[in-house]
């Protein structure tokens, strides 16, 4: 049995994000306010969610159309594969059980 993957706590996020609000269609620029509500959104945090988008990507766990901006690249209509949703899954229970053993002490 392989043992379950290591994502990131940034790749964590992305996933459950994706998974939790299948209607809305993120973008690497509308993850970030998703993910960080009180947080304004700087060059450095931007590029910390697209490495971690990116990451995701070269993974199979999620698709979605590479841009070009004057900023540079981002990704548009970002999709959980199916791989994906399985993952999104796992890591929801694995934070899930986390934070009830954290919570249970």
């Amino acid at each position: 049995m392989r043992p379950p993957p290591v994502f990131s706590d940034k790749e964590s996020a992305i996933l459950i994000a994706i998974y939790d609000n299948p209607n809305i269609v993120y973008s690497t620029y509308s993850l970030f306010p998703a993910l960080n509500p009180t947080i304004p959104a700087d060059a450095i945090a931007l590029a910390k969610i697209l490495a971690a988008t990116e990451e995701l990507i070269s993974r199979g766990l999620v698709r979605g159309e590479r841009l070009k901006s004057g900023e540079g690249i981002y990704f548009s209509e970002l999709k959980l594969t199916y791989k994906g949703e399985q993952a999104a899954i796992h890591e929801r229970k694995r934070k899930k059980g986390k934070e009830d053993f954290l919570g249970g002490a």
